[in-house]
């Protein structure tokens, strides 16, 4: 019982770490006052979101539930 309980933390700590990864990389880059020489060069993000007509969606809110069934 111990190993289950166990195996299932770890399973909900990556499904939560996934979803942050995919919000992280979601995120438009935080825009400041700092010269672009300075800045590091940003990536584009690994996914991106849009409608039907091709307008950027961005994600304002998340909620999340997890329900593991089994192993």
């Amino acid at each position: 019982m111990h190993s289950t309980s166990r195996s299932l933390a770890l399973t909900a700590a990556l499904l939560m770490a996934a979803a942050v990864s995919i919000l992280l990389g979601a995120m438009p880059p935080k825009l400041d006052a700092a010269p672009a020489a300075a800045a590091p060069a940003l990536l584009p993000a690994p996914i991106s979101l849009s409608d039907p007509d091709g307008q950027e969606l961005i994600i304002e809110d998340l909620s999340v539930r997890v329900a593991i069934h089994g192993m």
